[in-house]
């Protein structure tokens, strides 16, 4: 049984929340690399340069609502880290609530011995 304070959190919980079954907006940040070496990001059908500035101006427009989760994608054997971490910088300073990312380290060399742990 519930008791009264753990009754009435759970309510808050759930009006702050939108609803015990309320679904998150999830929104995908293709980033990749120019010919010219600069980062560039898609959303949806828009492209742009990963500037602070265009960070700064275009991200509002696509993505109004700040309770969106983003999620950071491309071929990270090809971006580098500095246009991944300046994208998430940006969507930190316009306070977006949710950001992730995935990478998937290249493959181990096989000249690199790992040791044995133990059980």
């Amino acid at each position: 049984m519930i008791g009264k304070v753990s009754r009435g959190f759970l309510v808050v919980a759930l009006a702050l929340s939108g609803g015990a079954n309320a679904r998150k907006a999830e929104l995908s940040i293709d980033m990749s690399v120019g010919v010219d070496g600069s980062c560039e990001a898609r959303i949806g059908d828009q492209s742009f340069a990963v500037t602070q500035e265009n960070i700064d101006s275009w991200l509002p427009k696509l993505v109004p609502n700040r309770k969106t989760r983003l999620h950071l994608g491309g071929d990270y054997e090809q971006v580098p880290y500095r246009c991944v971490g300046q994208m998430i910088y940006g969507l930190q300073r316009l306070h977006y609530e949710v950001i992730s990312f995935a990478a998937e380290p290249p493959p181990l060399d096989p000249s690199i011995k790992i040791p044995d742990f133990p059980p």
